[in-house]
């Protein structure tokens, strides 16, 4: 919601950490329980999506005051962030494909061994596995998409690096849009 100056963003931008990216894989799974005008195509879903409404909030201008749902009071101190925050999202992601090709240069991987390769600690307890591993999937969705990488091996699943770097020039789009 942006009033003014200010924009409430919600979990859509938050300081000091990145809100989880939702799968497009979900929208099939929900889209006959969406209102109708959502059922026409995944609008809603995925990292490609998150990254382009950040590109959307980033041509708002740079004199924005964001004021998110979480840690906007965080330590016993206020953390208000700027618009420059959408910027250092979407290169975060930019950083964590750049991560998932190096990790798969010497051959195909299962997301699993991705997962374990990319998150180590806590990222990798309990129900944080879960978190980390739909956080792969979200990328090799994009990355798919855009022609990096393509699904082999059969029942295996191996994610194939295909020799491209070509989620870049999406990237670079996102943020020379707002330029």
């Amino acid at each position: 919601i942006l009033f003014e100056k200010v924009l409430f963003s919600g979990d859509h931008i938050l300081p000091q950490i990145t809100p989880h990216p939702s799968v497009s894989l979900s929208y099939k799974r929900f889209q006959n329980i969406l209102p109708e005008g959502y059922q026409g195509g995944n609008g809603y879903y995925g990292l490609k999506v998150y990254l382009q409404s950040l590109s959307k909030v980033l041509s708002l201008g740079d004199d924005l005051t964001v004021m998110p749902a979480h840690r906007a009071f965080y330590r016993g101190k206020f953390n208000p962030i700027g618009i420059r925050r959408a910027r250092e999202i979407i290169e975060h992601h930019q950083e964590r494909f750049h991560h998932i090709l190096d990790l798969l240069r010497n051959g195909p991987l299962a997301m699993e061994d991705i997962t374990r390769k990319h998150f180590s600690g806590h990222h990798l307890e309990a129900r944080n596995y879960y978190l980390a591993f739909s956080e792969i999937v979200s990328h090799i969705e994009l990355l798919q998409e855009v022609g990096d990488v393509d699904m082999v091996g059969g029942e295996k699943g191996l994610v194939h690096w295909k020799g491209t770097e070509h989620f870049a020039r999406f990237i670079d789009g996102l943020l020379t849009k707002t330029t």
